[in-house]
């Protein structure tokens, strides 16, 4: 049932990762400027464990993003910047 005036192509995607064990605040630091959100962690007695998402690019932003990094390295700079 679709509700009205909603777009089906503007519903947002994610992916999502799991990380096991000891999680610094460097390691959060730089999955948090990949795009990764902490979205909960949980505590057991066989460790610590770290549940992440980011929004998954449409196919536009992604062959963009695919392009600059392509261009970035023919001219051998690091495709972050």
């Amino acid at each position: 049932m679709r509700r009205e005036g909603h777009d089906a192509m503007a519903i947002q995607t994610w992916e999502y990762q799991v990380v096991r064990g000891e999680i610094s605040r460097a390691r959060l630091d730089d999955l948090g400027r990949d795009g990764w959100e902490l979205v909960a962690v949980s505590e057991q007695p066989s460790g610590t464990t770290a549940y992440l998402k980011r929004p998954i690019l449409g196919f536009k932003e992604q062959v963009t993003l695919e392009q600059r990094e392509k261009y970035a390295r023919m001219r051998g700079e690091s495709p972050e910047g």
